[in-house]
Formats: structure tokens, sequence, C-alpha cells
């Protein structure tokens, strides 16, 4: 896998994290 997909999948992974912690989503780039 290149950098690229893995550092969606990261940011995918925080954001449903984020979302069922119920706070606000990590600041776009």
């Amino acid at each position: 896998m290149n950098t690229d997909a893995i550092e969606s999948m990261v940011r995918d992974v925080l954001s449903r994290m984020n979302s069922l912690q119920g706070d606000a989503p990590a600041a776009a780039p």
C-alpha cells in the first residue's frame, strides 16, 4: 500500500472514533 492510502485509512478511522465519542471531527488539512 502507498502512503496516501494508509493516511486515508487513518483519517477515516480517527473520524469514526471521534463520531462515536461525540467529539468534533479532526481539523481538515
